[in-house]
C-alpha cells in the first residue's frame, strides 16, 4: 500500500525565515495505532538557503512520529500543500520546481488562504462562534470546510484525484 505524508505550510512566514525543525507539528495520522499508513503533519517554509528542504523535512517528519511512538515509513510520497499567495510566489516556485524536477518524491498543490477582515471580539465567545459559523461556513473565501474535506479524504484514501 502507497503511504503518503501530507505537509502543510504556513502562509505566514516572514519572508527570509527558512525551514525551522522546531515548527514542525504532526496533526494527523490514519490509521489509527502504531503503524499508520498516511501523516499530516504543519510546519513553516520548507526551504534552506532558496531549496525545497526535502532531506530535512523528511528527518524531522520522521523524528516528530518517533516522538508519538509510530512507525515512520520507509518509502511514502509526500504530498506539500502549501497556503502562500501570489506575493510570496518566488517561494512557491521553489516548491513547485522541487516536485515537477522530481515527481517520484510527491506531489505539490498551491491553496491560498487569505482570511478575513472580520476579527471578533476576543471576550464574547458566543460572537465568535456565530461570527465563525456565519462567515468560515459561506462566506470565507477560502472555503476552509473544503479544504479540510479535501485534507481529510486524502488522509484516508477517500479522494484519489486533487480539487
Amino acid at each position: 500500500m502507497a503511504k503518503y505524508l501530507l505537509v502543510l505550510y504556513s502562509a505566514w512566514t516572514v519572508a527570509t525565515e527558512g525551514f525551522d525543525p522546531s515548527k514542525t507539528l504532526l496533526i494527523d495520522y490514519y490509521p489509527r495505532g502504531n503503524v499508520p499508513q498516511n501523516f499530516l503533519f504543519r510546519g513553516n517554509m520548507p526551504t534552506i538557503n532558496g531549496s525545497f528542504a526535502y532531506d530535512a523535512i523528511v528527518s524531522t517528519m520522521s523524528t516528530v512520529a518517533r516522538q508519538y511512538n509510530l512507525t515512520f515509513p520507509d518509502n511514502f510520497s509526500l504530498i506539500d500543500v502549501s497556503y502562500l499567495n501570489i506575493l510570496e510566489r518566488s517561494d512557491l516556485e521553489i516548491e513547485e520546481a522541487f516536485f515537477k524536477d522530481n515527481p517520484s518524491k510527491g506531489q505539490f498543490y498551491n491553496k491560498v488562504i487569505v482570511g478575513t477582515e472580520i476579527t471578533p471580539p476576543q471576550d464574547d465567545q458566543g460572537l465568535i462562534k456565530d461570527v465563525v459559523k456565519e462567515y468560515v461556513g459561506t462566506l470565507s473565501i477560502d472555503k476552509l470546510p473544503s479544504l479540510m474535506e479535501f485534507l481529510r479524504g486524502l488522509l484516508t484514501h477517500r479522494m484519489k484525484d486533487h480539487w
